[in-house]
């Protein structure tokens, strides 16, 4: 019921590799029905704002039948992504990877030297891209939450994706084609995960495994083992797989393991793959043995016991109940492979005045997404930093941007999808030159609370 938006012909779109400092150059023609942008998800892009691609902000959109060239340096190396920033269309497919590769000089020879071996670097065939794929534009609406208690989507899961391909819980393994990621015995592979969903997060494991994490976010970090890796939408982590010797995969009789990635609801959805060992010859596992590999692959959850946890990374909450049996790696305990210099880290003094809070709402009581009690659904007309020094253009953005934001009281639930003064455009105007603190947050009002 729903149709995917493809990049040359797939989607995912394909997989971009350069090497640091290297100029990237992408000529997109846009033959959708509306406008389209490509966000390059990860570049910093200083000195080169206008090509970081959010329609409305830094660019117009592309309009149909239309054509831009986004040039820009890749100086950011790691694993990073690009994806449409206009309406919906992320989620319907329009996203790729982009991998910037480290020079092979002291950066992967320190990781290396760490760990003690070698490992193969192949970004055209190790890297996974999740999506959480509805199959309609408007998807059913059912509050689903995780072990402690918090709201993990207001809408019913459909099925997972990664690298394009997945199946719906209710369709036989043999009606789907789930993607393949091969590997060879006695050896280490460097596995690139990129979470491109909208709003479900993934717990990502392979079975009779274990990850080592070795970057998030294209930062290396100090290597750390663990048996599941948490990633929410945008995120991106860098792991090594140490592979079976091949007197293990003998013995086993198996050469084929299930990559699963479950949702973190009470009630788990997942998104599948397969990794497979190539003992010789290279024929890569097909539908009909899908279940088969499912059933004899023993996933990591048995072998988290009371006296021997499991170990996650990157929860969203403090601890998992006692009952999952796994311990929680909060992303700051990661420590940067190469940290930065005190001398390149901001060294400021932010009084009260210069500290700016947003506190986002996102499907509130009316489906829509808000920030300060300001729906976001009205975009301004020129793009903001297309406009400094026109001044038609800043006028217009003057009329519609949010009046009274300092009033708290100004928007409710029933005015903030009509009112003028609620839907519309935030804008914080800030002088040239000053240090500013931002705090951001998603923190709901609590219902207990009564007027005194």
């Amino acid at each position: 019921n729903r149709l995917f938006i493809a990049i040359n012909g797939r989607a995912p779109g394909p997989t971009l590799i350069v090497n640091k400092d290297q100029y990237i150059v992408v000529n997109v023609i846009n033959k959708l029905i509306s406008n389209t942008s490509i966000h390059w998800h990860g570049m910093h892009q200083k000195n080169s704002h206008w090509m970081d691609g959010v329609e409305h902000v830094t660019q117009y959109g592309i309009p149909p039948d239309g054509s831009f060239t986004y040039i820009f340096q890749a100086i950011q190396t790691g694993t990073h992504w690009y994806h449409s920033h206009s309406e919906d269309e992320r989620s319907r497919g329009l996203f790729g990877a982009l991998i910037v590769k480290e020079q092979q000089d002291e950066l992967i020879e320190q990781v290396q030297y760490d760990l003690g071996y070698f490992f193969e670097d192949m970004p055209e065939q190790h890297t996974l891209t999740l999506l959480d794929w509805q199959d309609e534009d408007k998807p059913d609406k059912k509050d689903t939450f995780s072990p402690d208690g918090a709201e993990v989507s207001p809408f019913v899961y459909w099925s997972g994706i990664i690298n394009g391909k997945g199946r719906h819980q209710e369709v036989p393994y043999t009606e789907t084609r789930l993607s393949i990621f091969t590997v060879s015995s006695d050896n280490t592979y460097r596995f690139r995960l990129i979470g491109a969903q909208s709003i479900f997060a993934y717990r990502v494991s392979v079975d009779e495994h274990k990850l080592i994490v070795i970057a998030t976010d294209g930062a290396l970090v100090q290597p750390m083992e663990v048996d599941y890796i948490i990633i929410h939408s945008g995120e991106r982590y860098d792991f090594l797989l140490k592979t079976k010797t091949r007197s293990e995969i003998d013995n086993l009789n198996r050469e084929n393991f299930m990559i699963r990635a479950d949702t973190l609801e009470v009630e788990p959805h997942f998104a599948e793959a397969i990794l497979h060992y190539d003992t010789g010859s290279n024929v890569e596992p097909k539908s009909i043995q899908y279940e088969s590999i499912k059933d004899s692959s023993i996933p990591v959850s048995s072998r988290c016991t009371e006296t021997s946890h499991c170990s996650v990374l990157n929860c969203p909450f403090k601890e998992y109940n006692s009952s999952y049996n796994v311990d929680c790696i909060h992303i700051h305990q990661l420590k940067l492979m190469f940290p930065e210099p005190d001398n390149n880290l901001p060294d400021v003094q932010v009084g009260e005045a210069d500290k700016l809070f947003f506190n986002f709402g996102f499907e509130g009581p009316k489906g829509s997404s808000s920030m300060n009690a300001r729906n976001m659904k009205v975009l301004p007309s020129y793009p903001l930093s297309l406009s400094v020094g026109n001044t038609n253009r800043v006028q217009r953005i003057n009329e519609e941007e949010c009046k009274g934001i300092e009033n708290s009281t100004v928007c409710d639930d029933n005015s903030i999808d009509n009112a003028d003064e609620c839907a519309c455009v935030h804008i914080r105007k800030i002088e040239k030159d000053l240090s500013i603190q931002m705090v951001l947050s998603t923190v709901l009002p609590n219902e207990t609370d009564t007027p005194e």
